[in-house]
């Protein structure tokens, strides 16, 4: 439950469980991930993986300013397999509370209406969705952003079960090999969101603490993943 600032890195908010809204997070003021997943969180009604609140009159403003809606802010970030009985599996907003989204995995969440997100989004392009009840336009997407069941030929991002295996131990979904969201995810955006050099990414780290930077689709051109996690390529070596 949020009523001030959530900022993580390299993190995972999983398999919690509210007994109404928000299965893994409660917002009322403004979060922010990075490299992180939100996975396997279970609300009775809304918000599976997040619920973003319109404030008003809910906090009592000498303990706090009011804050007019809760925010969401999300770089190559996943939030998968979160489920919500009513609306918003994935990610509810209320009223005009916000996502922003860039690189960033919503799919595989459940939901009686809206199951991976319910409202519009502030893309910032590069996003893998896989189900909207509207259209792309009327959810605000970017020509960037991928929406699974609006795109030929494409059926699902490519997650791993959820695990906790890797270098920092944080529960994540891996990338399948052939996962489409591999290598489709923009360089100049992670750059500069979080201000690192452009052409030194492969010196930044995804959530598990992996290269951030890792060429997975055999193309020669090197571009990050979407999503919390890079496609991790391991070649044998020969001892002779």
């Amino acid at each position: 439950y949020n009523l001030g600032l959530v900022d993580t890195s390299r993190s995972s908010i999983s398999r919690n469980v509210a007994g109404s809204r928000g299965g893994g997070i409660f917002n009322h003021g403004n979060v922010e991930i990075v490299n992180t997943t939100i996975s396997s969180n279970i609300a009775v009604s809304r918000g599976g993986g997040l619920y973003n609140e319109r404030q008003d009159s809910a906090v009592n403003p000498t303990i706090r300013p009011v804050q007019t809606v809760g925010t969401l802010y999300a770089l190559n970030s996943t939030i998968a397999f979160n489920a919500a009985g009513a609306e918003g599996g994935g990610l509810f907003q209320e009223g005009s509370a916000t996502y922003e989204l860039g690189n960033t995995i919503v799919e595989k969440n459940t939901a009686a209406s809206s199951p991976d997100l319910q409202g519009t989004v502030n893309s910032m392009g590069f996003n893998f969705i896989g189900d909207l009840d509207g259209t792309p336009a009327a959810a605000l997407l970017q020509p960037s952003d991928i929406v699974a069941e609006a795109t030929d030929g494409v059926t699902e991002a490519g997650l791993a079960p959820l695990s906790s295996g890797g270098p920092n131990g944080t529960w994540h979904h891996a990338l399948n090999a052939g996962a489409y969201v591999i290598d489709r995810g923009s360089n100049t955006l992670y750059a500069d969101e979080t201000g690192a050099a452009v052409g030194n990414l492969i010196n930044e780290f995804d959530q598990v603490r992996r290269p951030r930077q890792v060429e997975g689709d055999n193309d020669g051109t090197f571009n990050i993943d979407i999503g919390a996690t890079e496609y991790f390529v391991s070649h044998p070596v020969a001892i002779i």
